[in-house]
């Protein structure tokens, strides 16, 4: 004998694609409670829930009365026998009822009963707007939160959000001025460093990165100095007095006057030494009629000493050691 198949047994999807609207009606009025549409769509949740079960519970019991099936058919009756359970029933006619009474609660009640699932629904949705960079739904969703639904948890997570998203968004439309700024530090260009500070705090006065970039170029100029003392003192320790005495040089436009008391006794055997070197090199050089190397040496002790009584010695002969250096140079010229 033919087994006869229950008519409804294909309408289960559309049973549940109902259920599931009328509950997304009833979450969405209850939570825009206070809204022109609110109770309308609460409303019509609820009655849709409840035909929607009525009639589930209809086919459920029309298909209790369909004829047991062929023993070759009595496992696949057996994988859907769950759904003919009476207390699934009962649980059906609980949900109708539970949904009767949210019904009849009044605004607030019901406000009140579904403000944890409207805290998480709000953050789920500010997440998802976070995600897109939506400034303008995070904006509309936490004006919700706080000024509808008194979530101001909620409201201040979404605000939060949007200064993150304006955070990342500035900082990305300075990155060239930003990478000026890095390679100005680079190469110990400290001017044009803090001139690029100044373009960047002008640009995005809000942004993170604006407010530490004075400090950043302290920092910079500190370790160079700190470097630069440390090759000095190495240079002077190897008795390299050329290159001890071009690294004080330039320390000195880092050092103030109580740091470079600290390497007095360094600094002035350094320049000791240099400047008796310089002038034994000159006084050879004039010896051995090397009138170039002369003027050369001569050049640099009345530069770097013009004080000393070695520099209103060269004073004296340089005119002369100039004009034998260029009468050499002439005739090496006409030589070659």
């Amino acid at each position: 004998m033919a087994t006869r198949f229950s008519s409804s047994s294909g309408l289960w999807p559309l049973y549940a694609l109902l259920g599931a609207g009328s509950l997304t009606l009833i979450v969405l009025g209850a939570m825009n409670g206070s809204t022109s549409w609110g109770p309308s769509a609460l409303f019509s949740g609820v009655l849709g829930g409840i035909v929607t079960l009525a009639t589930a519970g209809m086919a459920l019991r029309n298909d209790s009365s369909v004829p047991a099936p062929e023993p070759r058919e009595r496992d696949a009756a057996a994988r859907s026998s769950s759904s003919l359970d009476p207390a699934r029933l009962d649980a059906l006619e609980q949900a109708v009822i539970e949904l009767r009474e949210v019904l009849c609660l009044s605004d607030e009640a019901r406000r009140a009963l579904f403000a944890g699932g409207e805290a998480d629904v709000l953050r789920a949705m500010l997440g998802r707007a976070a995600a897109r960079s939506d400034i303008d739904e995070l904006a509309r969703l936490a004006h919700v939160a706080e000024h509808a639904l008194g979530l101001t948890d909620v409201a201040a997570a979404g605000r939060e959000l949007i200064a993150q998203i304006e955070a990342r968004e500035e900082e990305e439309r300075i990155r060239p001025l930003l990478d000026s700024f890095d390679a100005a530090l680079a190469r110990r260009d400290w001017a044009a460093a803090y001139q690029a500070a100044g373009a960047i705090r002008q640009a995005a006065p809000r942004a993170e990165a604006s407010r530490t970039l004075e400090q950043r170029i302290e920092q910079a100029r500190e370790t160079h100095k700190q470097s630069l003392e440390q090759r000095f003192l190495d240079a002077a320790n190897r008795d390299a007095i050329d290159e001890a005495m071009t690294l004080l040089k330039e320390l000195d436009r880092y050092m103030r006057r109580d740091e470079a008391s600290r390497l007095g006794q360094v600094a002035q055997t350094v320049i000791t030494r240099h400047r008796d070197r310089l002038g034994l090199a000159f006084q050879i050089a004039v010896q051995e009629r090397r009138w170039h190397d002369a003027a050369r040496h001569g050049n640099v002790i009345i530069e770097q000493y013009p004080n000393t009584k070695m520099a209103e010695q060269v004073r004296t002969m340089i005119d002369v050691i100039r004009t034998r250096a260029t009468q050499a140079a002439v005739a090496d010229a006409v030589q070659d």
